[in-house]
């Protein structure tokens, strides 16, 4: 049941991934790195789904998908950094208020750094999967949705928007698998063994 479980949820991300990367193609032509670090991200946590939804569980899967979903994070936190003044500004564009917009630009640059490099070495990575994945969520909640919301253009083709709160959405999930991930990585299938009764 629970193998299924893990089965069901690499379907469905693998189809919401596929989505979120091409129902806006030219957002593709991207700077590389960028792209690839998503991808990268992405494509670990379908690993880490692979390898749990494998009999026997691929243990190396999983680890290998944990520690490329950890590398890709602190690619973010230097974007944060060296374009703290756009992200300031997308922070200020939201229809929810945040104060002082430069201070989340830091702080979610730093916490990109700090969670990656804990998903990555394996030190407290439950928590900072969780973490990065309540981040995501307040995205999704606070910048993306209500962007959408109050853009007409999204209604008329201009997916660009719709595109960004997919691939936010895909991180939010990516970043809880991995969560689980690590909460799950003591997990063994166990074989039943019929005993005999013994006769006395």
């Amino acid at each position: 049941m629970r193998r299924q479980r893990w089965r069901r949820c690499l379907c469905c991300g693998s189809q919401c991934c596929i989505y979120s990367a091409f129902i806006d193609p030219g957002l593709l032509r991207s700077p590389w790195w960028i792209r690839t670090s998503e991808t990268l991200a992405l494509a670990g946590a379908a690993l880490i789904l692979a390898g749990f939804a494998a009999d026997p569980v691929r243990e190396k899967w999983v680890r290998a998908g944990r520690i490329a979903f950890g590398v890709s994070l602190p690619v973010f936190g230097i974007l944060h950094f060296i374009y703290p003044d756009s992200v300031a500004a997308l922070v200020a564009l939201s229809p929810v208020s945040y104060p002082w917009p430069l201070f989340w630009a830091y702080l979610t640059g730093a916490g990109h750094l700090a969670a990656g490099l804990a998903i990555a070495t394996g030190v407290l990575p439950r928590l900072a999967a969780l973490l990065a994945g309540i981040m995501y969520a307040s995205w999704v909640f606070t910048l993306h949705l209500p962007r959408i919301i109050d853009n007409p253009d999204t209604y008329s083709g201009n997916y660009r928007e719709l595109t960004s709160l997919f691939v936010c959405v895909a991180f939010w999930g990516a970043a809880w698998i991995v969560a689980a991930a690590s909460a799950d990585r003591h997990y063994r299938p166990r074989n039943i063994e019929q005993v005999e009764p013994s006769h006395s």
